[in-house]
């Protein structure tokens, strides 16, 4: 005999039901179905966004005044926010305001979606006050400052500066580890930088300031500052680069 739950969008507890059935009948197993046509995928973990952070946290005394967190914890699980992992770890905590605590910590840390899923299950299971309240919460949120906003203030005579054989020898002190990625990204190849690295296998520096030079004379009059300087934001995670040096020098230019 066979039974498949089809179209219907089982608890928690329901599922535990249908398992305990399973468990005791030899003759019988199950099949569950999803209840959409949907195919979804868990909700990516992570951080939350700043300010959707923020109006959780400012509202954690009226969360633990008013939540029950067992209300919500099946609607978070079927939405692919919380497993079932969560839903013990919860569970284990003895005190309201601690089971509340566990919920909001796991929340917090449970994708940038999960925000909008969080208030979805407050509004569903009896909490709209409680969503409309961390809705309409007013952030603050400080945007950091652009570290690369210098480089969009230089004057357009330094922007479209062709590279001289000065500014390639003050580029090559700034770059480090991986300074290859910077001239990948200005359309030299992997054999041109081998080649010059052939010809100057001592000297790291030499070997930058060289390459700036080849690019230069390939680009002509299109061999200017800004490229390289765009160049270097691009590959920023993939060069180690002392960006004060480099600024240093094209603020020298402009002056």
């Amino acid at each position: 005999m066979k039974w498949i739950i089809r179209g219907k969008k089982l608890t928690y507890a329901g599922l535990l039901v249908w398992r305990e059935i399973v468990l005791r009948r030899s003759d019988l197993y199950m099949i569950v179905v999803p209840f959409t046509n949907e195919s979804r995928m868990p909700v990516k973990k992570g951080q939350l966004r700043p300010r959707d952070h923020c109006q959780i946290q400012r509202n954690f005394d009226v969360l633990c005044k008013d939540l029950e967190p067992d209300d919500i914890i099946d609607y978070l699980i079927s939405n692919l926010v919380f497993n079932l992992d969560d839903r013990e770890a919860i569970k284990a905590e003895k005190l309201r305001r601690d089971r509340v605590g566990k919920c909001v910590e796991l929340i917090l840390r449970a994708g940038e979606d999960a925000f909008k899923v969080f208030l979805d299950a407050l509004e569903e299971n009896g909490y709209k006050h409680l969503a409309e309240k961390i809705r309409e919460t007013d952030i603050e949120v400080e945007v950091p400052a652009d570290p690369f906003a210098w480089i969009e203030q230089l004057p357009e005579n330094t922007k479209n500066q062709c590279i001289t054989d000065q500014i390639a020898s003050k580029l090559s002190g700034a770059m480090g580890a991986g300074w290859e990625h910077v001239f990948l990204n200005l359309g030299l190849t992997q054999v041109n930088i081998e080649q010059i690295k052939m010809s100057n296998p001592y000297s790291a520096t030499t070997q930058i300031a060289n390459l700036f030079i080849k690019w230069k004379q390939r680009e002509a009059r299109n061999g200017t500052l800004i490229r390289v300087l765009e160049a270097l934001k691009r590959v920023n995670n993939q060069c180690s680069i002392e960006w004060e040096t480099v600024k240093k020098m094209a603020l020298s230019v402009s002056s």
